[in-house]
């Protein structure tokens, strides 16, 4: 397991190089564009020179406007990876299912959130997990530690109540965010209690996780190898545990690359997009200067 998902994590850091260098590569291609655009107003100031001597004379020169160099900056495409994941959190809640509400913990993950029934230690159901990416607007009801989620699916809006509010409403805003979406927050006309829900240090843990020991310090999960007194068992049992420990980490590197680089895959796609309206301003010029020409000859 810990080498498969060593090799997982390689191969992303390979298609992260290529991604990198794939964005040089549009930057070479727009500014080569940006050449031409530059060469065909230079090739229109001369036309309208041609065409009309009173403009050679008097219409005003755009020569240094044509002339005149750009600096061209080399970019940095190298994938930034932000520096540490948000932590699993659970806040405790009220969900409304139909006409009653039930005792919820909310999951926050570093990919999703969940609605978990605390007496089964399950989610509600399958549609009670979310992507950060479904989440569109979170509207703040007036009435005290109330509000609803709604989602740009066909999921239905989750309506909660918690004394937590700010926090989980916070949660998600800027989990949302680090994976570079914008969650609107509106607070219900008349609603007078507004609050911060934008700064990613703005969290605590309420309660401790699901099945931790009440002694403080104790952590949530006991590890495996504390379960045996035989030593031989132990040892291997640690072993296990560190190996555990190492895949946890490299799957939490692998997310975390992830969405660094689903936001550089969006920007190209976007740099991509205004290539393609360049290449055809571009080419719409190229003919009109050539018609022009054909005229004059």
């Amino acid at each position: 397991m810990l080498s498969t998902v060593q090799e997982t994590e390689a191969m992303q850091k390979e298609t992260m190089r290529m991604l990198a260098e794939q964005g040089e590569l549009l930057d070479r291609v727009e500014d080569k564009l940006n050449d031409i655009h530059d060469n065909l107003k230079r090739a229109d100031h001369l036309m309208k020179g041609i065409e009309s001597m009173s403009y050679y004379m008097f219409g005003g020169s755009t020569k240094k406007e044509v002339n005149e160099k750009r600096e061209k900056q080399k970019k940095d495409r190298t994938i930034k990876i932000p520096e540490g994941t948000p932590p699993t959190i659970e806040i405790d809640a009220l969900y409304k299912s139909s006409d009653s509400l039930e005792p919820a913990i909310i999951v926050f993950n570093a990919e999703n959130f969940q609605l978990v029934n605390p007496k089964t230690d399950k989610v509600f159901s399958a549609s009670t997990q979310y992507s950060y990416y479904d989440v569109e607007i979170i509207n703040v009801r007036t009435r005290n530690e109330y509000f609803q989620i709604n989602f740009n699916t066909k999921k239905s809006p989750v309506q909660l109540c918690s004394s937590y509010r700010q926090i989980i409403i916070n949660q998600l805003y800027t989990r949302a965010k680090k994976a570079g979406l914008d969650i609107t927050v509106e607070f219900e006309q008349g609603n007078k209690n507004k609050f911060e829900f934008q700064d990613e240090w703005l969290y605590k843990i309420p309660p401790e996780k699901r099945g931790a020991n009440t002694k403080a310090g104790n952590p949530a999960f006991s590890k495996l190898s504390s379960l045996f007194t035989d030593d031989q068992t132990k040892k291997d049992a640690q072993e296990i545990d560190d190996t555990l420990d190492q895949v946890s980490g490299v799957v939490g590197n692998i997310i975390t690359a992830g969405k660094a680089t689903n936001v550089v895959i969006k920007e190209q796609t976007e740099q991509i997009k205004k290539l393609e309206t360049m290449t055809d301003s571009a080419t719409d010029k190229m003919k009109s200067i050539g018609d022009r020409m054909d005229k004059q000859g």
